[in-house]
């Protein structure tokens, strides 16, 4: 079963993306802040991140700027979630969601890059 790191600050959120995604085949692990997203994700190499791109402290751009810098995270796809439709980052990740999130895209969107 592939594993998904769900970062992001608000906790109600990720517990939504975390269930959807369980109910759909994957296994979830939260983050509730860009550096402890880091370390789970080092920590449990899982096949996709979905990461919130406004967040306190280390936000979804530099989250993506470290994972992508280290060999062993650096292949690892990243889906960025935000709730502003910040054209600047749409290159960052390997895939890029508008909040409110269609739940639908986001499960189709993380099947495409865990295959």
């Amino acid at each position: 079963m592939p594993t998904v790191v769900v970062i992001d600050d608000q906790v109600e959120v990720a517990e939504v993306i975390a269930a959807i995604l369980s109910a759909s085949g994957f296994e979830a692990a939260i983050a509730t802040s860009g550096r402890d997203g880091i370390t789970l994700v080092n920590k449990t190499a899982p096949s996709a991140v979905v990461c919130d791109m406004r967040m306190p402290g280390l936000g979804g751009h530099e989250v993506t700027l470290v994972l992508k810098a280290q060999p062993a995270t650096s292949h690892i796809p990243i889906v960025l979630v935000t709730g502003n439709c910040e054209e600047e980052f749409h290159g960052m990740g390997d895939a890029f969601l508008t909040k409110p999130v269609d739940f639908a895209h986001l499960v189709q969107t993380v099947r495409q890059l865990t295959t």
